[in-house]
């Protein structure tokens, strides 16, 4: 593995493991908290988090981030479960080292990334596969050891400043059920779930030391 490979992994796996071990999780279902309340609609908590000024940007997330790293005995149903309703998955290796990124829309491949340490190796994915098509093929380089590391991502996740945010980034985060955005005052991270534009929990999570 060279330099650059092991600093990029280790970027990635320390602050997991990390925030794993000293993270606290605060659940919210009734209620409020920081002037959010369960119910509200999505423009009314986004004219609250306005009002706030420690929080000054936010950002669609996933609903739930999964990730399989070898030896895993239940990868099968980790891949069945990540695409369900998949939007992009990231899928890396190390004999020799491998990276790719890729990016669906409508269950098909729209765009892919590779790193150039990949020398043009793609694991035959091409643009308009299908996700089950590439679920097997991610399946069955898992087994072969080829890759061993696999996660979801969603492509469209880059923080929004919302005391300028436009109509069409306004539009972009109200089509997702899921936000989240970082405290100021303190090592937090809160994930809001939105059901029928509707409020629906809080997740607060809480760390000693600094969010990734």
């Amino acid at each position: 593995m060279n330099e650059g490979s092991s600093q990029w992994l280790m970027k990635i796996v320390i602050p997991i493991l990390l925030i794993t071990l000293a993270a606290c999780t605060q659940n919210i279902v009734f209620g409020e908290f920081l002037g959010l309340e369960i119910g509200m609609t999505k423009k009314e908590v986004l004219q609250q988090l306005d009002n706030n000024e420690n929080i000054t940007s936010i950002r669609p997330v996933l609903a739930e981030s999964i990730g399989i790293k070898l030896p895993e005995e239940n990868k099968e149903q980790y891949l069945e479960k990540m695409f369900n309703n998949v939007q992009g998955v990231g899928i890396s290796g190390y004999q020799p080292i491998f990276s790719m990124k890729i990016i669906f829309t409508k269950g098909e491949v729209s765009d892919i990334h590779l790193a150039f340490v990949n020398e043009g190796e793609d694991l035959g994915i091409k643009i308009g596969d299908d996700k089950n098509k590439v679920e097997k093929i991610i399946n069955a380089n898992l087994e072969s050891g080829r890759i061993n590391i696999v996660f979801n991502f969603l492509p469209n996740s880059a923080s929004i400043r919302i005391n300028s945010m436009g109509e069409p980034e306004k539009e972009l985060l109200f089509s997702y059920d899921n936000w989240g955005f970082t405290g100021a005052s303190e090592y937090s991270f809160t994930k809001l779930r939105f059901v029928n534009d509707r409020l629906k929990k809080i997740e607060n999570l809480w760390s000693p030391i600094e969010m990734p």
